[in-house]
């Protein structure tokens, strides 16, 4: 409770995500049990997320992650302020896992085929590839944005053919993302992602160097 009073839940009813657990509530602790989401499985625990991340636990359904059954709470603790339960800057929450893919840093820029400074410029930062954001960073007042959670790489092609069919731009995982192409990493060239020319230009870069993602990439 101390954490979650601090926390970007803390306006959420208790019983909104512990469903079933009015008695408990309403009594102070006193009667009833507390139920508890996390021990339900991952389809029923991901509907009580999707109240209110709906894009996000869209995206879930289509991972990898959810095909193995790696649940929400896994990667986030919502009683506390934090994102997630590791830090994910440094990739030291991704590579908890992943670690036996990916043990060293010359194996993650093998991976990336980019330098490697996840925690400094975010140049291979896990997230920024396999996490672009859902929303345009352009737009005020949504800086902590919803994530893509297919983990799939989203190729620039993916924002030339939204800019091309009049839809919402998005980032995708070489561009508008902090950390690759969006001028936060001084060496790095910028691409703007909402250019369909200079995305379709990227797209041939991206083929060239991951050739075997555009299979598994999806769109937002």
């Amino acid at each position: 409770m101390r954490y979650f009073l601090i926390g970007s839940h803390r306006q959420i009813a208790c019983g909104t995500c512990h469903v079933g657990s009015d008695a408990h509530v309403q009594l102070g602790g006193v009667g009833g049990g507390a139920i508890n989401p996390a021990n339900w499985l991952v389809e029923d625990e991901a509907a009580v997320c999707a109240q209110c991340h709906t894009k996000e636990v869209k995206g879930y359904f289509e991972s990898k992650h959810y095909a193995i059954r790696i649940a929400c709470d896994r990667c986030h603790d919502p009683h506390t302020p934090l994102k997630t339960v590791g830090p994910f800057t440094n990739n030291i929450l991704c590579q908890s896992c992943h670690l036996a893919n990916w043990p060293t840093e010359a194996a993650v820029e093998a991976h990336t085929n980019h330098p490697v400074d996840p925690a400094g410029t975010g140049a291979s930062r896990c997230v920024g590839c396999h996490m672009p954001a859902l929303t345009s960073p352009n737009v005020p007042g949504q800086e902590d944005r919803p994530h893509s959670h297919t983990w799939k790489p989203i190729p620039p092609m993916t924002s030339a053919d939204q800019a091309n069919n009049g839809e919402t731009v998005r980032p995708n995982s070489c561009a508008g993302t902090v950390g690759c192409h969006d001028g936060t990493v001084p060496a790095a060239p910028v691409f703007n992602f909402e250019d369909p020319a200079e995305m379709t230009g990227l797209q041939g870069i991206y083929d060239f160097f991951f050739p075997a993602k555009d299979a598994g990439a999806v769109e937002q």
